[in-house]
């Protein structure tokens, strides 16, 4: 019947990444469970800040309800990066590429109980035109950010904040520059809030 079909599916779904050795609930994606990330990243909230209360408040907000690593925005201090280069200058503000030294979340070990990391990792650090002055509602309108699939972008690590207190998004970096030129000659010449319009239409 219809009724045990969706109850196997249900069960599939739910089953399909095992269970939390810690809390015993059902992990939402491979090495993820979300009550328990969720209460390690927030007892981490103390050890970091932007220097924006309200966007250290978003980042928080999409990291307590990210259901998977690649969904957990990250504030990543400027000093992280290394090798920071000037990769090109759009209508929505200035590209850089650099190496991420840490590099983003790509497993879970259960023994240490924490994530291990790619590693040095070439990202595209896309500042934008006067983030400096954003307001709380724009911030509370990105609530949801998960990734720009649609807009061509294909991956977000998080934001940072260079030396002249410019924040930046952190994306993952293409080779053959299609990432930025599309933002730039598809889409057109784009500002913080046109950026921000977008990731709001993207859950």
């Amino acid at each position: 019947s219809n009724l045990d079909t969706n109850i196997q599916n249900f069960e599939v779904s739910t089953n399909r990444y095992g269970i939390c050795f810690e809390c015993d609930r059902f992990r939402t994606t491979l090495g993820w469970c979300q009550k328990c990330q969720a209460d390690e990243l927030a007892s981490e909230f103390s050890n970091w800040t932007s220097g924006n209360k309200d966007l250290d408040n978003l980042i928080q907000i999409i990291q307590i309800n990210a259901t998977e690593h690649f969904d957990c925005l990250e504030w990543i201090p400027w000093n992280h990066f290394d090798v920071v280069e000037y990769a090109g200058q759009g209508g929505f503000g200035t590209v850089y590429c650099a190496y991420w030294i840490e590099g983003p979340r790509r497993i879970w070990d259960e023994e240490v109980e924490d994530w291990l990391r790619s590693g040095p990792t070439k990202v595209a650090i896309k500042k934008i035109k006067n983030s400096k002055n954003f307001s709380k509602q724009y911030l509370n309108r990105v609530r949801n950010i998960k990734f720009l699939f649609a807009y061509g972008v294909q991956h977000c690590y998080g934001i940072t904040r260079d030396a002249t207190d410019c924040y930046a998004f952190v994306m993952r970096f293409y080779e053959n520059g299609n990432l930025y030129q599309y933002l730039d000659y598809a889409m057109g010449t784009l500002c913080w809030r046109d950026i921000v319009d977008m990731l709001w239409g993207i859950s």
